[in-house]
């Protein structure tokens, strides 16, 4: 984990490039940033999602979600950030199940496993994650995302049509589609997955790492979880 301020990194040993994509004038951006202009970047990685997953259980009682302007969830990384932003004020016991799904909800052969393709299934199951974990078992509060107490929350995917990165706000009606989105690789899932219309992917594909465009939108505060 790192920072971003108006002065430079903080951590003098990164060094950050993005990648070039082709650009959409449609593709949805990023608000510009407004109030402190602090944001919260989340990366994944798959199982890496279970680092973002504990440093934001320890965040739920000591920093509100809500101290960011802008929190961006990528790939597992928006799993974890969907979680924190959806518990605006500290709760220990929802904050505890969630952190749990990392260690005992998704280890095992539940999510992945070499034997789902004989089964009808994706190697990475994710109907087991999105429908049944994140909607059922340890119900992600969606409705939460469209209070005004929270931050602006995004999830970036890779628009398969333009190959570029897309910055879609995650709302009651569309969070688990996005995140299946947002969890949707080649192999490992379908590699891609429907949403309004147009056809999404991980955005690791593209940029696993999108501090540019966040830089580019004002934001002078940014803290980084890889």
């Amino acid at each position: 984990m790192f920072f971003a301020t108006e002065t430079g990194w903080e951590d003098s040993d990164i060094i950050v490039q993005s990648p070039i994509v082709s650009e959409s004038p449609n593709q949805p951006k990023l608000p510009k940033a407004k109030g402190t202009k602090r944001a919260l970047l989340v990366e994944g990685g798959g199982m890496k999602g279970a680092f973002s997953g504990g440093v934001l259980y320890a965040w739920n009682r000591f920093l509100r979600p809500n101290y960011f302007d802008l929190v961006v969830g990528v790939s597992s990384g928006a799993c974890a950030a969907a979680y924190y932003v959806s518990m605006p004020k500290e709760e220990p016991i929802k904050s505890e199940k969630a952190l749990a799904v990392w260690y005992r909800d998704l280890s095992g052969r539940k999510l992945i496993s070499f034997l789902h393709p004989f089964q009808g299934k994706t190697l990475l199951n994710q109907e087991y994650l999105i429908d049944f974990i994140f909607r059922k078992k340890v119900r992600l509060e969606s409705e939460t995302l469209d209070r005004k107490n929270v931050p602006h929350f995004v999830v970036a995917v890779s628009n398969l049509h333009t190959h570029s990165i897309e910055y879609i706000k995650a709302t009651s009606a569309n969070v688990f589609d996005l995140l299946k989105a947002a969890t949707s690789l080649p192999i490992a899932t379908r590699g891609k997955h429907w949403l309004n219309g147009k056809l999404y992917s991980d955005a690791a594909i593209l940029n696993p790492l999108p501090i540019q465009d966040i830089i580019e939108a004002g934001y002078k505060e940014i803290v980084v979880m890889v």
